[in-house]
């Protein structure tokens, strides 16, 4: 049997995907007013979006849209915001 492809999962291995996200939550965190650890909230957010990706991939239910799952991770990282995150802000970090 002749190899066809070869896959690598290179997601957190080897880009950094909190990085980026941490300053943009920095700025958001500022701009709203809040003191809070903009570096665990993406940590968060990433976390949650992996399990959604592996939740919704193991369910079979829904395709496991990248989109929903980096949606449903900030609503999570974010929920306990006051006043909660808009759809517009959500927009703006997505």
């Amino acid at each position: 049997m002749a190899i066809r492809a070869i896959t690598f999962d290179v997601y957190s291995a080897l880009f950094d995907t909190v990085s980026s996200l941490t300053e943009a939550l920095r700025e958001f965190f500022k701009s709203r007013g809040i003191v809070g650890d903009a570096e665990q909230a993406g940590r968060t957010w990433r976390a949650k979006q992996r399990e959604y990706l592996l939740i919704a991939n193991s369910l079979d239910r829904e395709p496991a849209l990248n989109r929903r799952a980096i949606e449903a991770g900030a609503r999570f990282a974010l929920r306990e915001l006051s006043p909660p995150l808009t759809a517009d802000e959500l927009r703006r970090l997505v």
